[in-house]
């Protein structure tokens, strides 16, 4: 399996629109001229038609292109898996609810 790229991304978003969730860990703020942290908290995705070339339709997701968004799997343990991805604009993770497995001792 190799590196989840901007092709990826754009079709689990599709694919999975209606059941996803989003968190927002950061995100660029022009009054400061960096990045502004959020709380972690994971919302249902909403549509937006900003930019869709950037965001794919969902409000919060902002890629970059041209080889800069750094996009990993992610899965923890309260049941979220999906891609988190990084660039100068911020970081969220864009991501489905599963199935929390009981842990067995």
């Amino acid at each position: 399996m190799g590196n989840p790229t901007r092709a990826t991304l754009k079709s689990f978003i599709h694919r999975n629109f209606d059941r996803l969730f989003i968190n927002v860990k950061s995100e660029f703020d022009g009054m400061i001229d960096g990045c502004r942290s959020w709380p972690d908290v994971f919302k249902p995705a909403t549509k937006t038609d900003v930019h869709p070339a950037y965001t794919y339709g969902v409000e919060g997701v902002w890629c970059v292109g041209g080889g800069r968004d750094r996009i990993t799997p992610y899965d923890d343990t309260y049941g979220y898996r999906g891609y988190k991805v990084s660039n100068c604009c911020g970081v969220f993770i864009v991501a489905t609810k599963t199935e929390v497995q009981p842990c067995l001792k």
